[in-house]
């Protein structure tokens, strides 16, 4: 890993370089608040991303008027290099490939070799809770504004600090200082509230849900039409390991999010990295958090992941 040093020798060297900072594809909040604060020292840059962000994130970007560009809109000529934030793999930003990459920041463990992206400087830390968390400390001064976003990408990817470590309530006790906010109006966006359709939706969910229990462990898994990550996140309340998958037709590829408590033995981006192989795609994330992407129906995708947990709980 480079060094907040390191960071600053990379800073002073292309503080006027015309760079796009990138976020992942469905970009959350924890991406968006960490390439707006890093818009912020770069003044010459832009923000972009393959595709829509997520929900919470266009409702900031909408309330604060941060603007994201289409990546696959830019024209690689007009700039100097691309800062990746929150992703290090082509999987999550396929876009960036052929392009000059000069910084990558993120909290993910590292992808296979063949996915990975290479860049000039890599400042990648599996351990930090959130990219945010991440940035907030290479970034001593950040405005009031910078320092509320932050805050709210880190208080989102930690779901409440519950992925969080000592350093993320130091983080968070800075930055709102910093901010003059509340931790109060930092959760209301980091965690908005949803319509009542979302809800319903959500709901549903436990609706359509089929229950295993394995070795003392709740395993959960539901197919859904959208909404997969609220929706794992929701069934992990209740069960200790929860998958929720959508089919993407246009794709004709599964979506699988993951969650499991943290009292569960079993690391869950190595599970979904191996769904995501075994269907010819991808997958990976965080010990408790993760994804896989799969060139196959959700019903045979779900299946094989029940049946990858419990092999996993078996090694254990």
């Amino acid at each position: 890993m480079a060094s907040a040093s390191e960071f600053q020798d990379f800073l002073l060297k292309h503080r006027e370089s015309r760079i796009a900072i990138v976020m992942h594809r469905n970009a959350d909040l924890d991406a968006l608040s960490s390439a707006y604060a890093l818009n912020s020292i770069f003044p010459n840059s832009i923000i972009a991303a393959p595709d829509e962000m997520n929900k919470p994130s266009r409702d900031f970007a909408k309330e604060t008027g941060i603007t994201v560009n289409q990546l696959g809109k830019l024209k690689k000529e007009q700039f100097d290099g691309l800062i990746v934030v929150d992703a290090a793999t082509y999987v999550m930003v396929e876009e960036a490939r052929g392009w000059n990459v000069l910084c990558i920041i993120d909290h993910h463990h590292a992808p296979p070799e063949a996915e990975r992206i290479s860049a000039d400087l890599e400042i990648c830390v599996p351990d930090s809770p959130s990219t945010a968390q991440l940035v907030s400390s290479l970034i001593p001064d950040p405005s009031p504004s910078v320092a509320f976003a932050l805050a709210i990408g880190i208080i989102s990817d930690t779901a409440r600090f519950k992925g969080g470590n000592i350093q993320s309530f130091e983080e968070i006790a800075r930055l709102l200082k910093i901010s003059g906010k509340s931790y109060s109006e930092a959760l209301a966006i980091a965690e908005p509230e949803l319509a009542p359709d979302e809800k319903m939706f959500i709901l549903s969910c436990f609706q359509k849900c089929n229950v295993v229990a394995y070795k003392n462990f709740v395993i959960a898994t539901t197919i859904v039409h959208a909404s997969e990550s609220d929706s794992s996140s929701s069934l992990s309340e209740f069960a200790d390991i929860a998958f929720a998958a959508s089919y993407r037709a246009h794709e004709q590829e599964t979506r699988v999010s993951a969650r499991a408590r943290k009292h569960v033995p079993i690391k869950l981006n190595e599970v979904m990295r191996e769904v995501g192989e075994r269907f010819f795609a991808s997958g990976g994330g965080h010990p408790k958090a993760a994804g896989a992407n799969a060139k196959a129906r959700p019903e045979e995708v779900l299946e094989y992941c029940v049946e990858a947990v419990k092999d996993a709980l078996d090694s254990v």
